[in-house]
């Protein structure tokens, strides 16, 4: 009575500051109970894929602490 499911969600995406389609791959895990004849959606997350990079250049992503 109780289902999980992972998947990859692919979408194309276009966002207000950058009007070029860029891939958005989204890793989702979702949580589904029985309810009689209907399944409900009890929880849902999602990751979005992306390519791995070293500390440092995740770090110069980030707001600076003193701004």
């Amino acid at each position: 009575d109780v289902v999980v499911m992972v998947m990859l969600e692919r979408n194309v995406v276009r966002f207000a500051a950058d009007a070029s389609p860029r891939p958005w791959i989204l890793r989702t895990t979702q949580v589904f109970r029985r309810d009689g004849d209907r399944w409900l959606r009890l929880h849902r997350h999602a990751d979005p894929l992306i390519t791995r990079r070293a500390l440092a250049e995740t770090l110069a992503l980030l707001p600076n602490a003193d701004a």
